[in-house]
Parts: structure tokens; C-alpha cells; sequence
């Protein structure tokens, strides 16, 4: 589903780079990625590609230790049939 991160070798100078600055990965599931997207639509009115999503899912599914936590949100790179399924999934209102 995202598209965006999906890579057969990762990038050796990347893995390097992401060692200083990364303090933890965790992974995140596709029904993780469709709530994510879901709950960003729902509460700050944006569609993300579902590569983006995958910081706000790793927020609502995993528990971090204490300070702060970041992620990148984009939407650039979404397809008609992303937006097709998100339409048909129901506005959360709580």
C-alpha cells in the first residue's frame, strides 16, 4: 500500500545516515495505514499518500518512550483509487 517506501535493497549511504538520527523503527500494517489515513482525514482535513501515513500510525499503534515525536506528513502521491476508499470509509466523529 505505500508505494512510497517500498524498496528491494535499502540505500547503504541511507541506512548510514538513519543510524545517527533514528532512534527506533517499528512496523506498521496496511489496516494501521488505511485508520492513519483515515484519522488525519477525519481531523485536519488532508489527504496523505499512504506513505506519509505511516508515522501516525506508528503513533496510534505503538507506545514510545517519553519527549517529543515528529513525523513528515506529504499527499502528493496518492491514486484515484486511494481516494475512492477513503471516500467509502465513514467520518469518525469521536
Amino acid at each position: 500500500m505505500a508505494d512510497g517506501v517500498a524498496v528491494r535493497v535499502p540505500v547503504p549511504a541511507a541506512v548510514d545516515r538513519m543510524r545517527g538520527l533514528v532512534d527506533d523503527v517499528v512496523l506498521v500494517d496496511d489496516d494501521q495505514i488505511r485508520e492513519a489515513l483515515r484519522a488525519v482525514r477525519d481531523t485536519v482535513g488532508l489527504i496523505l499518500e499512504p506513505a506519509a501515513a505511516l508515522g501516525v500510525a506508528a503513533a496510534l499503534h505503538h507506545r514510545f518512550g517519553p519527549g517529543t515525536l515528529a513525523t513528515i506528513v506529504t499527499g502528493s502521491n496518492f491514486s484515484p483509487g486511494l481516494l475512492a476508499e477513503l471516500a467509502e470509509l465513514p467520518v469518525q466523529t469521536d
